[in-house]
């Protein structure tokens, strides 16, 4: 009988163990998909502001001019990026 008793034990405690893990891994996705979210918003606003016609296009000359500027090389590094990758 206790080994029966032991059994289940380790049965539920097993159960409990995955659903946490399954709930961290959810979250951590969740958390990704939420800071991808806001790279998205921030990288239009990046180019939105870069887009000096107005025409919803950034020109290779509007991206380079862009990326000239305090708040885009501000932008950039934060991101990761620099923005003497960008070339003509």
């Amino acid at each position: 009988v206790s080994f029966a008793m032991i059994r289940v034990i380790t049965a539920v405690f097993l159960k409990e163990t995955l659903q946490v893990a399954n709930s961290d891994r959810e979250a951590e996705v969740a958390e990704q998909m939420r800071k991808s979210k806001q790279l998205v918003g921030r990288c239009r606003d990046a180019f939105e502001s870069a887009d000096k016609s107005g025409d919803g296009k950034l020109s290779l000359t509007e991206l380079q001019e862009g990326c000239r500027t305090d708040d885009m090389k501000a932008w950039l590094s934060a991101n990761e990026l620099d923005a003497s990758d960008i070339s003509g």
